[in-house]
């Protein structure tokens, strides 16, 4: 009764952290002096195979993005892996939050490009099947604006609503919208559409961002995913680092290397203490 090795709680955990998350370290490092960073290809190319769940699909919907931080003694380690958004469509996020809750928004690969629906009230719907407001209890086209203030144009924004005020946890403007209707439970419903971005033209694109501490080195283990070295390039803020299956020396402060690895089916690139935005495609 006093066991503390619970390992089914820590295991999944782990696993997280470890295979989607992609956070772990050399089997030679002591407390992450040397990092490795992992994006799990499996899942990524399931999720390139299997772009659109629908309700043929035998599998459940693929994961395109994963963002994953792990706090050490040297500082914080994290790294957000994602997809670029399917062509097929805009696409969109939604989400739904009870007074006083946070709604987090995010466009992966893509930006917000436009507020399909938001009402802070008594809204029937749901995010699959679409929202409709109550008219004996809902805000005005002014939340509508506000949010596409909060959102439009970035990545990932969040909004909360409470009381007679709404606010952008993103930039902490705020709104005051008054009290729908004084004395109901209330709920934010919140609707947007991200901007289309096509396919790379020469294969699929992956996006890695990354953080290390100081006093520590890294190793990110880029997905070929199906490709030859020769025809992936690698970059980092726009600028390559990786083409032709050659490094491209001093191209990055900060980028020391990167060579391929054909029994891990990847490329492997180092780098030292910062943050970095690495982008494969091809």
């Amino acid at each position: 009764m006093n066991s503390r090795d619970h390992i089914m709680f820590g295991g999944p955990g782990k696993w997280i952290y470890n295979y989607v998350g992609g956070i772990d370290q050399a089997a030679s490092s002591i407390g992450f002096e040397h990092v490795v960073l992992t994006p799990p290809a499996t899942l990524i190319e399931q999720a390139i195979a299997n772009p659109v769940f629908g309700p043929n699909a035998t599998i459940s919907p693929p994961l395109k993005f994963a963002t994953a931080s792990y706090k050490t003694l040297r500082g914080v380690i994290a790294m957000a892996w994602s997809l670029p958004q399917h062509p097929s469509g805009s696409g969109g996020t939604c989400g739904s939050a009870d007074e006083g809750q946070v709604i987090d928004l995010a466009c992966p690969g893509s930006t917000v490009a436009s507020v399909a629906f938001a009402d802070y009230g008594e809204a029937s719907g749901t995010c699959a099947g679409g929202f409709a407001k109550n008219s004996k209890c809902a805000t005005n086209g002014t939340l509508d604006a506000f949010v596409g203030k909060c959102c439009m144009g970035k990545a990932a924004c969040a909004v909360s609503c409470n009381g007679p005020s709404c606010t952008c946890t993103t930039s902490g403007a705020s709104l005051a919208v008054g009290d729908p209707c004084y004395d109901q439970v209330k709920k934010l419903n919140v609707a947007v559409k991200c901007q289309a971005k096509p396919p790379h033209p020469t294969g699929p694109a992956l996006a890695m961002d990354v953080t290390i501490p100081p006093g520590s080195d890294s190793q990110l283990v880029v997905p070929l995913l199906g490709s030859s070295p020769g025809d992936v390039t690698i970059t980092e803020n726009g600028t390559t680092i990786y083409t032709n299956k050659q490094f491209v020396p001093g191209a990055v402060p900060g980028v020391t290397g990167a060579t391929s690895d054909m029994a891990q089916g990847a490329v492997l690139v180092s780098f030292g203490s910062g943050s970095y935005s690495f982008v494969r495609s091809g």
